[in-house]
């Protein structure tokens, strides 16, 4: 290369005034160190591993070693004899970002570019954000699936009729945020992600009692303030900790049964300690909540807060429509707007919601004059309805009531046409990630949720493709920001 070039090349990528540009055409083996590299075609062994069975980068890098590591190819010169070519888990997670965000750009016709210096645990960070503002803004590739198991087609006195039916439900997995409950911040990263606050809430929060509602400053080498029961909240909190019963408790708890190392118990501590006070307990930094008998709870935060749920739009035949983080709790208003933002395209709404809360949703619909009512029909889902409902109110017994949908019902008159269950079985598939989700910070839980759900579509329309439902792209409406 000529001297004014000022560009050195290297296998994956070339790098001018500081940037690496990556070669349009995916290399067969991609560059995860400053030495190493791995093949593609591991890469997606390791990517189906995560897909199919959950598998953590760590058991990852620890199947590979113990299965195809191979002693016998080590070099024997002497200068590499402290060098360790064992495959570690960063390297399968930097391999997994960089094929997947190599794939998206070959996609879009566009060039990765990204920092060639600083950390290599920060130079992906501002690629995965576009990518995921770009899932945001354009929707999964399956947006606008239609097949014959989500959409039913009838004749109506010689009328074509068809309705278009989706299912909403949430997961409780969910990322580090900041500690102030619905921080206008978020989804602003954390500074690290074992703060307790944003770097907005940090300089005001980190030392001040960490029970809500107390504004007094902690003492020197806690948590709390000097009260007695914010301090007996503490001391609760730090004996829980070393319990050995906390072990056993958060490894038999549902969504830990794929641990991040099969090698090592994984120990999640108790972030909250409630105490109930006796009603004539005087605690005015306080303002606590009463149970009947009149007493009152306080509470503290003594970790990091976790958003509080996933949001999920299923198609009755398994697509993934979208997925959206609700922060404090599960609100029929947060579930109306999710419903409104991925559906704003005209002609796109859907004509049948299932949801398990239905009566509340449209209730809130109905309070704020909302024209949805007026358009869609909100049914409980069957389970539900029939298993853990109250069917008292007109809500619940005649607007939200499924047996009153008659385009819902299967085939002379038996039966249910759509599968209004879905959206829970696909819950039990993303619960499986639990363990994985639980660390990562904001952009890297929804990068790599958004990629699995992509790459669970794909099968997931394989097969209807293989079962003869003809699934298809609705050419008449287009993802896009409004």
């Amino acid at each position: 290369c000529h001297k004014d070039c000022k560009a050195r090349y290297y296998p994956n990528y070339v790098v001018r005034d500081g940037i690496r540009i990556y070669y349009d055409k995916i290399p067969d083996a991609i560059q995860v160190a400053g030495h190493q590299y791995i093949e593609r075609a591991v890469l997606n062994l390791f990517i189906n591993l995560m897909l199919i069975s959950w598998t953590s980068a760590t058991n990852g890098a620890q199947v590979y070693n113990t299965s195809l590591f191979r002693p016998e190819n080590l070099p024997g010169h002497p200068d590499w004899i402290e060098t360790s070519f064992k495959l570690r888990p960063e390297h399968v997670w930097d391999g997994f970002i960089v094929l997947t965000l190599l794939e998206d750009h070959q996609a879009r016709s566009a060039t990765l570019r990204v920092p060639h210096t600083g950390e290599q645990r920060d130079r992906f960070t501002s690629a995965m954000e576009e990518h995921n503002t770009c899932i945001q803004l354009c929707g999964q590739p399956e947006w606008g699936h239609y097949c014959a198991k989500c959409i039913r087609v009838w004749d109506d006195n010689g009328v074509t009729t068809k309705i278009h039916v989706i299912v909403i439900d949430g997961i409780t997995i969910g990322h580090p945020c900041c500690g102030v409950l619905h921080c206008p911040t978020v989804p602003i990263p954390l500074g690290n992600n074992r703060h307790r606050f944003c770097p907005h809430h940090s300089p005001l929060r980190d030392k001040v009692c960490a029970v809500e509602g107390c504004e007094v400053d902690a003492e020197t080498g806690f948590m709390t303030c000097n009260d007695a029961n914010h301090r007996l909240l503490e001391t609760t909190h730090k004996k829980r900790n070393k319990a050995m019963f906390q072990l056993r408790t958060n490894v038999a708890r549902p969504g830990v049964s794929n641990p991040e190392n099969a090698f090592a118990a994984e120990i999640t501590a108790e972030e909250i300690e409630e105490l109930e006070l006796p009603h004539d307990t005087k605690d005015p930094a306080c303002p606590a909540s009463k149970d009947p008998s009149g007493n009152r709870k306080i509470r503290a935060l003594f970790g990091r807060r976790k958003t509080h749920n996933e949001q999920i739009i299923v198609r009755p035949c398994g697509v993934i429509v979208a997925h959206a983080t609700f922060l404090g709790s599960e609100t029929v208003t947060q579930t109306a707007d999710m419903l409104r933002k991925v559906f704003r395209v005209a002609g796109s709404m859907p004509d049948i919601v299932f949801y398990d809360n239905n009566c509340t949703l449209y209730k809130h619909l109905v309070r704020i004059d909302d024209p949805l009512v007026e358009t869609v029909g909100f049914p409980v889902d069957v389970f539900h309805w029939e298993c853990k409902h109250k069917k008292d109110g007109v809500e619940c017994s005649f607007h939200c009531n499924p047996l009153l949908f008659p385009e819902l019902i299967g085939a002379e008159g038996t039966g249910w046409y759509f599968n209004s269950s879905i959206a829970e079985q696909t819950n039990v598939w993303l619960g499986g990630y639990h363990s994985i989700l639980r660390e990562m910070g904001v952009t890297k839980f929804n990068f790599f949720l958004d990629e699995m759900i992509m790459r669970k579509n794909r099968l997931t329309v394989a097969k209807l493709e293989k079962s003869g439902c003809n699934p298809l792209i609705r050419p008449d409406v287009s993802y896009r920001n409004e």
